[in-house]
């Protein structure tokens, strides 16, 4: 997939994780990464479209666990702030440029 949004270039790989690795549906996505549901749901049709075969299928939630699987609270506030950080890449770290301060 062309990334050619500046959302599908920060965010697009995060949603995919997600997605395959912990089992997180478009609404829990949306919740985390600040990109709406229509296109989380995009990018994981196209992600599957062009990798049909290739991937292993995500994983599946526990019975009874909480949405989002194996994500918990402090994960979430991880990732969120990551989302800002990715938002925001002149601030904090260790890229911030000197002419800055």
């Amino acid at each position: 997939m062309k990334l050619r949004t500046e959302k599908q270039r920060l965010y697009f790989e995060e949603v995919i994780r997600l997605h395959c690795e912990y089992g997180c549906g478009e609404d829990r996505i949306s919740r985390i990464i600040p990109a709406g549901h229509s296109a989380v749901s995009g990018w994981i049709a196209v992600f599957a479209a062009e990798n049909a075969g290739k991937t292993v299928p995500m994983k599946k939630q526990q019975t009874g666990s909480a949405p989002g699987g194996a994500i918990r609270g402090h994960d979430v506030k991880a990732l969120q702030a990551e989302a800002v950080r990715l938002q925001n890449p002149g601030t904090g770290g260790a890229h911030q440029r000197h002419d800055e301060e």
